[in-house]
């Protein structure tokens, strides 16, 4: 009886592997020999729960750094890393790669991670260290994700409304975020750094709060608000200092200059530039002709971007506001949000209503990445990893996932849903007089794909 038990369950293992698709045959070879080996547990379950769950680490490159840093201190190039898997080991960190934005493109799908009560997730911030990564929901909860291994922390009621924005300030003692609100009321609340509630600011706008930012010294905090206004709070106090009115439309943006007292406002096709220790409006142009979704600033101080639906970004310079350094134009709906790389100063991701990601270099208005099916709905939020080797997307598909830099030899081939790393020339091994092993010499041909040229992208 054992012999035709285990019969039909080889038969049935058969039947399955069949409907497989080629991607996953592979897998399901590895137990087909183990079963034939002796091993005749490994097909007890779905072969599916069989595999184990992938980690993105960034201490090995770390790791990799220190022993080569003084090596390269003195210079902008970059080990070079052979088109092969097994020179993973050799990996650097985005911190010394910033001399081609190539490398840093992260189109690679790690993971997805849903939520058990399924709702739209519409914004999401790492810890300061890393290690996990938080969600709010329409719900109002907050959902904990681990951020090497992306399974599932904990859960935890945040708002009685829809979590509709979040930040955390610069020193990472505490986070801030704001609800949909209900009944003409919304609220701001403060948490410490393990996320438990600390203050509760009620009635802090009349309606839906869109957006939070923390000034430099993370002594006062500004928000926006569908109310078609403004509020700077003093954190420690908890009060609304200065509350500026758009009066015409909804404020659906707002960000703290990066070191100095000047804020920036988004509404319908125009931004406003904020003093708030004048207590007044510095100047205002109109980029775009409808709803501004975005506006950020570059950690540089100088450039910002703005998104709208109007399909467009544009790259302005605070120096010369009315005229527009760069337009990028890609997308075919609406642009719903934009954020720098925390790194690479002249690289940006942006995300559409239409679920499609791309990657920017500021010096060319074609994107250089893109990941065209990440998501089934509106993309709500992206959000880089601190250490920049993983970006972080959530949408109204109910959904967040995880993408990481291409590994060493990877190529465009099997990265047909993860998406592509356009307009970059291969990088080619060159030699110094000076140096014994070849660095990275990548030279950018606009508008030319080339599968080689992932030579020395990794995963990390």
């Amino acid at each position: 009886m054992a012999e035709e038990e285990q019969c039909n369950q080889f038969k049935k293992y058969q039947d399955y592997f069949e409907k497989q698709s080629d991607l996953m045959k592979k897998y399901d070879e590895t137990l087909f020999d183990r079963w034939l080996h002796g091993e005749k547990g490994v097909i007890d379950q779905p072969p599916q729960h069989q595999g184990e769950r992938r980690c993105i680490d960034f201490n090995c490159c770390h790791s990799e750094m220190d022993s080569t840093y003084s090596m390269y201190c003195q210079t902008s190039r970059v080990p070079y890393c052979h088109q092969h898997y097994s020179y993973t080991r050799y990996l650097q960190p985005p911190i010394l790669c910033t001399s081609n934005p190539g490398i840093n493109i992260t189109t690679k799908f790690v993971h997805t991670s849903i939520n058990k009560n399924k709702t739209p997730v519409y914004c999401m911030r790492w810890t300061p260290d890393g290690r996990r990564i938080v969600t709010g929901n329409e719900k109002g909860e907050f959902t904990f994700w681990n951020g090497l291994q992306f399974n599932f922390a904990c859960l935890s009621g945040a708002h009685d409304t829809a979590v509709r924005c979040m930040t955390w300030s610069h020193s990472g003692g505490h986070m801030v975020s704001g609800e949909q609100g209900s009944n003409g009321s919304s609220s701001i609340i403060y948490w410490n750094p393990s996320l438990a509630p600390v203050v509760t600011l009620k009635t802090a706008h009349s309606e839906l709060i869109r957006e939070v930012s923390f000034s430099p010294n993370d002594l006062r905090f500004a928000s926006c608000s569908d109310d078609k206004t403004i509020g700077i709070w003093d954190f420690n106090k908890q009060v609304c200092e200065i509350r500026f009115d758009e009066s015409e439309n909804a404020v659906y943006s707002v960000d703290w200059h990066p070191t100095e007292s000047l804020l920036l406002s988004s509404s319908k096709g125009k931004v406003r530039i904020w003093d708030p220790r004048l207590k007044e409006k510095v100047g205002m142009f109109s980029p775009h002709k409808t709803e501004i979704n975005k506006v950020r600033w570059n950690k540089n101080g100088k450039w910002f971007l703005t998104c709208s639906k109007d399909f467009k970004i544009i790259l302005h310079d605070i120096r010369m506001f009315n005229k527009p350094l760069m337009i990028f134009e890609k997308h075919m709906k609406d642009v719903t949000i934009v954020n720098w790389h925390p790194i690479q100063e002249d690289f940006f991701v942006s995300g559409g209503a239409n679920g499609v990601i791309y990657f920017w270099d500021t010096e060319h208005s074609k994107p250089i990445g893109e990941i065209p099916v990440a998501h089934d709905g509106a993309i709500w939020d992206l959000q880089w990893h601190p250490v920049g080797h993983l970006l972080a997307s959530c949408a109204h598909d109910q959904t967040t996932k995880f993408w990481s830099r291409d590994r060493c030899g990877d190529s465009l081939e099997i990265k047909k849903y993860q998406g592509t790393n356009r307009d970059y020339d291969p990088i080619i091994p060159m030699y110094d007089d000076d140096l014994e092993q070849p660095y990275l010499a990548p030279v950018f041909i606009p508008n030319q794909i080339n599968p080689s040229r992932i030579n020395g992208f990794h995963d990390i």
